[in-house]
């Protein structure tokens, strides 16, 4: 049994694959798509005071989409559409891979939660709201006095739509 492969025709196509997935992952930052988390109830007031501030508490910007968040939602479109592109199965729709990317963003936003901003810089805790966090046995991280918001967000739906 002979086997051959033309290693040219691979890298070609390798390269062809890496180019529409790069061009598909541009999509997902690009301003022809929207993606918006929906969280029920309070919950969605809270993430948006968090993010953005408000009279009393400095904005907090959980939701940045920046060089890191971009590089996870690249990373989850090729590894959940590459091999099968590289494979002959065809490209995916452009709705399920920003879908994919979308979600990827959401796991990321969570666990900026968990890190107390992580990849990103939040505003520190104000004085006497860390004495009452401590004083209140609650969770002393930025944004987790209770877990609820990024519980929240966790269980969130990503809605993915054309602007």
């Amino acid at each position: 049994m002979n086997l051959a492969i033309n290693a040219n025709a691979a890298q070609a196509q390798m390269r062809a694959v890496e180019k529409r997935l790069k061009a598909i992952a541009r999509e997902l930052d690009g301003k022809r798509w929207t993606t918006t988390i929906a969280i029920p109830g309070p919950q969605e007031r809270k993430l948006t005071w968090f993010n953005e501030g408000t009279k009393r508490q400095p904005p907090r910007p959980i939701l940045t989409v920046n060089k890191v968040a971009r590089g996870v939602m690249v990373a989850a479109v090729r590894e959940r559409f590459g091999a099968s592109m590289r494979e002959g199965g065809g490209e995916p729709s452009m709705l399920a891979a920003l879908t994919v990317g979308a979600y990827a963003l959401r796991r990321l936003w969570v666990q900026r939660f968990d890190a107390s901003g992580g990849d990103i810089t939040l505003a520190p805790l104000s004085v006497s709201w860390a004495r009452e966090k401590r004083r209140r046995n609650l969770d002393p991280r930025i944004g987790r006095a209770t877990g609820a918001l990024a519980a929240a967000m966790a269980r969130g739906q990503m809605i993915t739509r054309k602007a």
